[in-house]
């Protein structure tokens, strides 16, 4: 094999595996802290309905993209207004797992899955863009295994601490 070729796909590969890494379990406490330091950095911050899928063929890595057109049903922050919509793509790294992802549907214990299997249609998104740098592109923001983008059923503390200190901390900015 070409040593470019192989130099490539390590490189890629040992990208992918460093940005994947795990989050610090700091970045899953249950604090106002936690809440307030994702809040501050994100473009902004909603519980949206997913509305819309649809898979587009990715242009570098095999497999597909998943478009996930959410309708804004509460902001805490940004611009958005309840009832505008906006699409996130998921699927250009190897750490998005996509509003589908089998990880995001409830089981029960000894009764195979509850109910049919769908998708969480009702989320919690901190929109925070990785800016880019003169030396590379962002990375994308995507539906992942992170405290930036869960159902809201996994997301009920940060709601609560949103709900109550959303305005205040806003008014800052």
């Amino acid at each position: 094999m070409n040593f470019n070729l192989i130099f490539l796909l390590s490189f890629l590969f040992s990208a992918n595996v460093q940005a994947c890494t795990p989050f610090a379990e700091k970045f899953w406490e249950g604090t106002s802290e936690r809440v307030h330091s994702n809040f501050d950095g994100a473009q902004f911050v909603v519980i949206a309905n997913v509305i819309n899928i649809t898979k587009i063929p990715a242009e570098i890595l095999p497999g597909e993209i998943e478009q996930a057109t959410f309708r804004v049903e509460r902001v805490f922050k940004g611009v958005l207004k309840a009832g505008e919509q906006f699409t996130i793509e998921s699927g250009r790294t190897s750490c998005a797992l996509g509003v589908q992802d089998a990880g995001w549907r409830v089981y029960m214990p000894g009764r195979g899955t509850a109910g049919k299997q769908e998708y969480p249609k009702r989320w919690l998104i901190y929109y925070t863009p990785i800016k880019s740098t003169a030396e590379a592109e962002p990375w994308p923001f995507e539906i992942t295994s992170s405290p930036l983008t869960r159902p809201t059923y996994q997301a009920k503390y940060d709601i609560g601490v949103l709900n109550r200190f959303s305005r205040q901390w806003g008014s800052r900015h």
